[in-house]
């Protein structure tokens, strides 16, 4: 039996933090593998920010070229649902490694988010929550009694990995890649590439 992490997002673009987290994640829980899926059509975000699933995956791509124990997966762009839920994507991959552990790999804010996904109960189910704390969701002491509410009442299996003091964004890097100044190290010098090269975030109507 193995133990997958599954690190989820709209990777729009991928930085250093999911990086960090996948690999810290994958240090003390001890994952025999990580695989990054970026969403389709997420459910909470819509319109011109969010750029190709096509993009964002070719991105991921390169910012793990050479990680050992690294993946991406295109997945939730085979799904065929409208939009991209949590619950499918963890069915899809419970197929594909039926007799393997899941852990997904989520952000606190996450944490006070799950209640109102599709089928929580389903989630907590199918797989375990790696949970890393965000300076700007909550204090410790509500996260820990978030955590405490979930495990109860779904009989959910949550790990909390500590705070990341760093809280780089994507929308951050989205609102500053067209400065002169725009600070690179939160990005791979691969990806900036891959941006200029495809014109990737341009401002439209004053907006990114």
């Amino acid at each position: 039996m193995k133990k997958i992490g599954i690190l989820g997002g709209t990777f729009n673009p991928v930085h250093s933090m999911h990086i960090r987290m996948a690999e810290k994640s994958r240090e003390i829980m001890k994952l025999d593998q990580v695989i990054f899926i970026p969403s389709a059509n997420p459910p909470h975000k819509s319109g011109f920010e969010i750029e190709s699933f096509l993009h964002r995956f070719n991105m991921v791509e390169i910012a793990i070229d050479g990680i050992e124990g690294f993946s991406v997966s295109n997945i939730e762009n085979k799904i065929n649902h409208r939009k991209s839920y949590t619950v499918d994507t963890l069915r899809a991959l419970k197929l594909i490694y039926p007799d393997d552990r899941l852990y997904f790999i989520v952000g606190s804010d996450c944490v006070f988010q799950v209640e109102s996904w599709n089928n929580p109960d389903d989630i907590f189910m199918l797989c375990e929550l790696v949970v890393f704390e965000r300076p700007d969701v909550s204090t410790h002491e509500e996260l820990m009694e978030k955590i405490r509410y979930l495990e109860k009442k779904y009989s959910a299996k949550i790990h909390y990995l500590g705070p990341f003091t760093e809280n780089v964004s994507s929308s951050d890097i989205r609102d500053r890649i067209n400065e002169d100044d725009f600070k690179i190290k939160d990005l791979n010098d691969k990806i900036i590439k891959y941006i200029r090269e495809n014109d990737l975030y341009k401002e439209q109507d004053g907006k990114l």
